[in-house]
């Protein structure tokens, strides 16, 4: 009953299905093998984090054999018996000779290893050749081979391989068997993650000398060729770049895996499903009272914590549990259950919002000014967006009469207006009209508004076109806010023009409407005339409509392309068009898939199936992506279907997306926003480490001389002030976002923007034969500079003194920390110039202008916005300094 109750109130949850949907998806994403080559670059990484244990104990002795070599293995066996060791196993092809040596020895601890034939196209894989009867009969064999590695690394092994009908047991399987090893699953885990360094020796080595007993005591020996570069070698999950598993090692760690019962093995699609299902129903509910931004960080956590529960898993158990597929599914269940609870709160608006229909008519075609009825809001509504008035009063007309009565008040009531008469004949309202323009009210002598306290200004505007007066606008504003008088008056006549002429169109509009609408002549008009003139004022409309959102999409400061399903370009904005043409492509050539393989870096294969995911799942995907050459900039791409609308009857496409909507997102500022707060953490630890060292010497010093103590409080007490005032101000700069325009100057650590701007001018510097002598601290310091301006700052300044530098020579670029400041030095061996005319030059350059000198003094003032000091000297046939003064975050 209670599993009942339970169930019911589970199904009732916004987004109970959604969650469902995405945990079925998940589910078969990944049974059909969709998040494999994710899942195998993700165990790889997990893998080779956890790094090779220091007393990693292993079960294998690798003998190593050359090819072509010959060995009287009953005698090296006898020496591996005698020095404790539990098995024989030749993984490596043998000689005849041997073979019937080791069959006349007859030993049953050893076992012989056959490899498979292969033939057909795709090859498949026969049995090996049969051994004479003599020795099958005294032989003990198995099935040497290794499986196809998934992705170029080599992660499991077959216990069993199938051979035609047959199913043969593999070397590791049979050797652990007789090792009493039982039962070995028919597919498991290498355990390369508890270390990959067998111990071995080579055979001439035995054939010279006895076997150490404490190398082979307990061990099984297992024979095979050395690594040679002629020989295949395998790729391991975890290992360095460039270094690789022979077939030997291969075989070795893979029975070492099974004797020490620790093959790595995964859950299986049962327990996977489960897992799913408790963490899809565990999310659903935790999602209900958590809000949107909670919800997402919650995903984010729970999708970061993957990394270190998948270690600890594989460390602890080796196991390797479903983690990208939990991921995957957190990561759709976070949209997919917040979609369904809106969807939940927009049925309940929906019915108050009435039918569908009417919806749809005054969501795209709302009625005009001229057709409603609340004209004197949008009115409103227009003037306090434009203008910041305390008090704003619109009075209208009186249809045949020389009275105007009030109509609309904002942040104040009708009952403001101190002027009682209302006859617009009289003053005030006749020196408006004489105007043609806004007046100003004398609040001393005759205020038009009730006066309030404080400095404000009361005004007067009439409402006129074509020469009659639809009104007068009267508000009241803070004397600061005003500004230059012209500027003001201009604007206000321009506004009240324009309202002016809005109302007058709306009265013949109205005029005319109601003509139309007497009884003789709708009975005289023709229905079908009518409801082609109402198709087509919608259809004027629609276009109005779209032609104004394709401006919008062309102007987006976001840049954007739209592709039909045949891979044209449908709509394409200026930003998008901007950056492709810079970068040397041309979207109107290039189909989405080729596009987005350009910009994402990904082959055509994994294009295709991104696409394919797309048309079908319809989700949203983002990639990130890099402009082709040398732009700089960091982007994210966004790839989005754009859907169908499910009631079209007309469209005779037939799939549910009609295009794709790529967009590139520039994220360079944000990258860097993170780029300024990681300096401020590493000179955090920095300056933590060196206040903390200074203690610790002191309280050592205190340790073997109690008596300075009163010598070491002052330094301890300053040392940790020191501290405290470093982590409260790194704190605040953490704890308040840094604006992502960077308009100021950050604490930023100058000494990677000087490599990347000595780095952008190596190339140029070389066709010269010209160096540069780069001194910067190591340790980490901080400077006030603005941090998107400080590289291209460098840049100018090391690219003046690299025109003026001599072929050959260098250029010095020295930064010194020094106590309230930083000090960059840049100096070149060059022609130089009078001090004179480098002042007169600096001075004459003009703001805006191009040139070598215009360049240097925009150069010169960035430091000097951001708090710094310059000083540039030079003689003539001696080159330039520049030196530059950085305020320190100190």
């Amino acid at each position: 009953m209670q599993l009942a109750i339970l169930w019911q109130r589970l199904r009732e949850l916004p987004g109970f299905v959604a969650g469902a949907t995405a945990v079925v998806a998940v589910w078969l994403i990944s049974m059909l093998g969709g998040l494999r080559a994710l899942d195998h670059v993700y165990y790889d990484f997990i893998v080779g984090t956890m790094g090779e244990p220091s007393s990693a104990r292993y079960e294998v002795l690798l003998v190593e054999t050359r090819p072509g070599e010959a060995h009287d293995w009953p005698q090296l066996g006898e020496r591996l018996f005698a020095a404790g060791a539990r098995q024989l196993i030749f993984v490596s092809p043998l000689a005849e000779a041997e073979l019937r040596g080791l069959a006349a020895w007859g030993d049953e601890r050893v076992l012989v290893g056959r490899a498979p034939l292969e033939s057909g196209d795709p090859p498949q894989l026969r049995a090996p050749e049969a051994l004479p009867a003599d020795l099958a009969e005294r032989l003990k064999t198995a099935l040497v081979a290794l499986p196809l590695g998934e992705g170029g690394s080599q992660r499991g092994q077959f216990g069993d391989f199938r051979i035609g009908p047959r199913l043969l047991p593999g070397i590791e399987k049979a050797a652990a068997v007789a090792a009493g090893r039982a039962p070995v699953p028919p597919v498991f885990g290498i355990n390369y993650h508890r270390g990959t360094s067998l111990p071995r020796i080579g055979a001439d080595r035995l054939e010279r000398e006895l076997p150490v007993p404490e190398l082979v005591q307990g061990r099984t020996v297992l024979v095979g060729h050395a690594a040679q570069p002629w020989l295949a070698h395998y790729d391991a999950p975890g290992m360095p770049r460039g270094k690789r598993l022979s077939q030997l090692e291969v075989h070795g760690l893979a029975l070492d895996s099974l004797l020490q019962d620790k093959a790595v093995h995964d859950f299986g699609p049962i327990a996977s499903a489960l897992a799913l299902i408790l963490s899809g129903v565990a999310l659903v509910v935790a999602f209900q009272p958590l809000r949107l931004f909670s919800a997402f960080w919650v995903s984010l956590a729970l999708i970061a914590g993957s990394v270190p529960f998948a270690w600890l898993t594989m460390r602890l158990f080796d196991l390797w549990p479903p983690v990208l597929e939990l991921s995957l599914m957190t990561a759709l269940a976070f949209p997919l259950v917040y979609r369904a609870k809106s969807l939940a709160e927009d049925r309940r608006l929906r019915k108050l919002i009435g039918e569908t229909s009417t919806k749809l008519q005054n969501r795209y075609l709302p009625p005009g000014f001229a057709e409603t009825d609340e004209h004197w809001i949008y009115v409103t509504n227009l003037v306090d967006q434009i203008l910041q008035s305390n008090r704003t009063i619109f009075l209208e007309r009186v249809p045949d009469d020389h009275r105007v009565r009030e109509i609309h008040a904002l942040r104040c009531s009708i009952g403001d207006i101190d002027e009682m008469r209302r006859d617009y004949q009289r003053v005030p309202y006749t020196l408006a009209i004489e105007q043609r323009g806004v007046v100003e009210i004398d609040v001393g002598r005759r205020p038009y508004l009730k006066v309030q306290l404080g400095r404000e200004r009361q005004f007067l505007a009439p409402l006129i076109f074509g020469g009659e007066v639809l009104g007068f606008w009267a508000f009241g504003l803070e004397e600061e806010r005003i500004g230059d008088a012209a500027h003001f008056r201009a604007m206000v006549d321009n506004i009240a023009g324009q309202i002016g002429e809005l109302l007058y169109q709306r009265q013949l509009w109205q005029a005319r409407r109601a003509s139309e609408g007497a009884a003789w002549r709708r009975y005289l008009n023709d229905d079908a005339l009518a409801l082609h003139r109402r198709l087509s004022q919608a259809i004027v409309a629609l276009e109005r409509r779209v032609s104004s959102f394709e401006h919008l999409f062309a102007g987006l400061s976001t840049a954007a392309i739209v592709f039909d399903l045949f891979g044209r370009v449908v709509l394409v904005n200026e930003r998008m068009s901007r950056l492709l043409t810079d970068a040397g492509l041309a979207p109107y050539g290039m189909t989405a898939a080729d596009l987005i393989a350009t910009l994402s870096g990904q082959d055509a294969g994994r294009v295709r199936q991104t696409v394919q995911a797309l048309l079908s799942a319809s989700a949203p995907t983002v990639l990130p992506a890099q402009l082709p050459g040398d732009t700089p900039g960091h982007y994210i791409l966004s790839l989005r279907s754009l859907e169908q609308d499910p009631e079209s009857a007309d469209d005779t496409t037939p799939f549910r997306s009609h295009g794709l909507l790529l967009e590139l997102v520039d994220v360079t500022d944000i990258h860097r926003l993170y780029g300024v707060k990681t300096g401020l953490v590493s000179y955090l630890n920095h300056q933590l480490n060196n206040h903390l060292t200074a203690v610790l010497g002191a309280t050592k010093l205190l340790e073997m001389n109690p008596a300075a103590l009163s010598g070491m409080i002052p330094l301890i007490d300053a040392q940790c002030r020191k501290a405290a005032t470093t982590v409260e101000r790194v704190q605040d700069l953490l704890t308040h976002e840094l604006q992502v325009d960077f308009g100021g100057s950050y604490p930023v650590d100058p000494r990677e923007p000087a490599a990347r701007a000595v780095d952008e001018l190596r190339a140029r510097a070389a066709e010269r034969s010209i160096g540069f002598d780069v001194h910067v601290p190591t340790t980490p310091l901080l400077a006030y500079a603005n941090p998107r301006e400080l590289q291209a700052t460098l840049a100018t300044l090391l690219d003046f003194l690299l025109d003026d530098a001599v072929e050959g020579s260098r250029i010095g670029l020295n930064m010194t920390d020094r106590a309230d400041h930083v000090e960059i030095v840049l100096t070149n061996s060059g022609f130089g110039l009078p001090q004179e005319r480098l002042d007169a030059s600096l001075a004459a350059a003009a703001p805006a202008g191009d040139d070598t000198f215009a360049r240097l003094r925009r150069a010169l003032q960035h430091i000097g916005h951001w708090g710094g000091q310059t000083q540039v000297s030079t003689a003539l046939g001696e080159g330039f300094r520049i030196a530059l003064v950085l305020r320190s975050f100190q």
